[in-house]
């Protein structure tokens, strides 16, 4: 028999943790900030101000991070680094997206994935491409979805990153359920599943069984 009391202590236990390594975790980028604005380090305080903004988000604090991320952006762009500029960008964009606001994340996505392209970055673009898949997603714009997915699917293959394209994957394949092809969907979900498996990415792997799970009620687990 499971001791409940047990259990809630120790998932209580596990976030109070969590919660103090992003609170050490800021005060730290907070003196990096404090450190680079001292010796006029622009570029160290540029990175400063996005992990801020990072932590931040993880923290729940999503308002302040915005405000910081878009510092980050803003500082990049003084300094003219198109790198920088194009992973706040894609930052800021998908905090958007997170917050419920669909049309400037798309904007800023898409400014993040010409900023990518110009300089060559693939990861970048890879990234940028999928989640600009998942915001037409949220528009039940499938197709367009789809296609984004799929480009940043084939370049993350491309690269040799076997867990990002398998998470490629795992959105093409809900898409696909979405859209009634069901035994379809699940057959891409299980090869996602397969790949995260033997790529050892056990959080995301238990993540796409758990959407296999719901998608046929718990009878098909991958073992």
């Amino acid at each position: 028999m499971v001791d409940n009391h047990a259990t809630n202590a120790t998932h209580e236990r596990s976030e109070s943790e969590g919660q103090e390594e992003l609170i050490s975790s800021l005060q730290k980028l907070r003196e990096r900030l404090s450190e680079a604005r001292a010796s006029g380090d622009g570029l160290g305080e540029a990175h400063a101000l996005g992990e801020i903004g990072m932590c931040l988000w993880e923290s729940g604090q999503h308002a302040r991070a915005i405000v910081e991320t878009r510092s980050s952006l803003r500082k990049f762009e003084v300094l003219s680094d198109l790198k920088g500029r194009a992973k706040q960008l894609c930052r800021l964009g998908v905090m958007l997206y997170e917050r419920g606001q669909i049309g400037d994340p798309l904007t800023l996505l898409n400014s993040s994935l010409s900023l990518y392209e110009m300089i060559g970055d693939r990861t970048g673009q890879a990234d940028v491409m999928r989640n600009i898949g998942r915001v037409y997603e949220a528009q039940g714009d499938w197709s367009h979805a789809l296609y984004m997915l799929a480009k940043a699917m084939l370049i993350h293959r491309e690269l040799g990153a076997r867990r990002q394209e398998a998470i490629d994957m795992r959105y093409i394949g809900v898409i696909i359920c979405q859209q009634g092809s069901q035994q379809e969907g699940l057959s891409i979900l299980f090869n996602a599943a397969e790949m995260l498996k033997s790529a050892r990415a056990d959080g995301e792997f238990a993540r796409t069984q758990r959407l296999i799970d719901e998608m046929t009620g718990g009878g098909e687990t991958m073992h």
